[in-house]
């Protein structure tokens, strides 16, 4: 079984570690995700870890591979920094940020753009493992509130 850990932070790296026979994990490699802010937050597709995506404090979404090297950034209305992402099992990805606001992405081709989701910071987001059509998004407005997934192909939601 293959253990994969990975983690990002404030050098605005993704780093994929692995395990050395001593028990002990080292950097195995070390990918830029933004020149000048913060990688606040990744996930992995659930059908292929191989592909990553990460969102910044530059208001950025951008989707690797991480045996090629291949980046591209998706499109994102997030207009200050976006916190958190999730990607579902059904290729969804949800992100939440300090605009108060979410985006979800739908097989990484339609996007929608939901204006003040919460009244402050979006801090977390996840999808329900069971549900593939329902997540969770947690504020600093104290907040925790559940989204489903209507209509896949037009991206609507109701609260």
């Amino acid at each position: 079984m293959t253990i994969r850990l990975y983690s990002c932070g404030f050098d605005g790296s993704l780093c994929i570690w692995k395990r050395k026979q001593d028990d002990e994990w080292t950097c195995s490699k070390k990918i830029l995700i933004s020149d000048e802010g913060t990688c606040w937050a990744f996930d992995y597709d659930p059908s292929n870890p191989q592909k990553i995506i990460t969102v910044t404090s530059k208001s950025e979404v951008k989707l690797f591979n991480i045996v090629n090297g291949d980046s591209i950034f998706l499109p994102t209305k997030h207009f200050l920094s976006i916190n958190t992402i999730s990607w579902s099992s059904n290729d969804e990805i949800v992100t939440g940020g300090t605009d108060n606001c979410l985006g979800i992405y739908n097989k990484l081709r339609n996007y929608l753009y939901i204006s003040q989701a919460h009244e402050d910071d979006i801090n977390s987001v996840d999808w329900n493992p069971n549900d593939k059509s329902l997540f969770a998004t947690a504020s600093d407005d104290c907040l925790i509130k559940l989204w489903k997934v209507r209509k896949i192909n037009t991206l609507s939601v109701k609260k």
